[in-house]
């Protein structure tokens, strides 16, 4: 029992050495500036497709207004004193018309360009994001590094020593602790106390302390430890 009770401190040392670097502010900070490049750059396709979707738009309007000024030159060409007073009036209606759709167009435009403003902005405010979160990732990374060069030694050392233990260990027994702790049993190994589980403090049976007794050791019905006698 002294060998496998001196293999679970060891493994629990090596737990909180473990969560020392998974739970560490400089690893948070690391993940969290992670996550946002990685939205940033989500929201960087996204207005890169809103880009060319405007781009594609400007074309289009800018094809309305070729074809809407190509009309107006056709009829503006035309000599007023050649034309007779019903030409007249229908050029000035074709003139009226054109100048209704220029109006369109010239709000298409505007709108355009609104948009246009808006999503250079937004592009600006991505890329100004991505800086600081690059930034911040550098600097919580150098961090963790830092703290990892510290904790990393000692977790090989707690590693070494139980790999050392191992062969000391009966295997069945040492193949139990593994087993429930891979069911998230942790410690496996608890002492009685008045009759009472060390981990769940629920009261052993009369007969199971008997056979604790016995053999040195018993499994809690309740919590699925093995109690040993201290």
């Amino acid at each position: 029992m002294e060998e496998i009770l001196k293999y679970q401190q060891l493994d629990s040392s090596l737990l909180k050495l473990e969560r020392t670097l998974k739970s560490s502010e400089e690893k948070k900070i690391m993940n969290i500036a992670i996550t946002n490049f990685k939205e940033l750059q989500n929201k960087s396709l996204e207005l890169e497709k809103l880009a060319n979707s405007l781009a594609k738009e400007y074309e289009t309007i800018k094809k309305e207004y070729d074809d809407c000024f190509k009309k107006l030159q056709s009829v503006t060409s035309l000599k007023s004193e050649t034309l007779s007073e019903k030409e007249l009036n229908d050029a000035t209606k074709k003139v009226n018309e054109i100048s209704a759709e220029f109006f369109i167009i010239e709000r298409k435009l505007n709108q355009i360009v609104i948009k246009m403003k808006e999503t250079l902005k937004d592009f600006e405010n991505i890329k100004n994001n991505v800086i600081k979160a690059r930034a911040k990732h550098k600097e919580s990374k150098q961090k963790y590094e830092e703290l990892e060069e510290k904790v990393q030694p000692e977790i090989e050392k707690t590693k070494k020593e139980m790999q050392s233990l191992e062969s000391k260990i009966d295997k069945k027994l040492l193949e139990r602790y593994k087993a429930r702790k891979a069911d998230n049993i942790f410690p496996v190994f608890v002492p009685i106390a008045n009759n009472l589980c060390g981990a769940c403090h629920m009261e052993q049976p009369k007969a199971k302390i008997d056979v604790l007794k016995k053999d040195g050791f018993i499994v809690c019905e309740h919590c699925g430890r093995i109690i040993y006698n201290s």
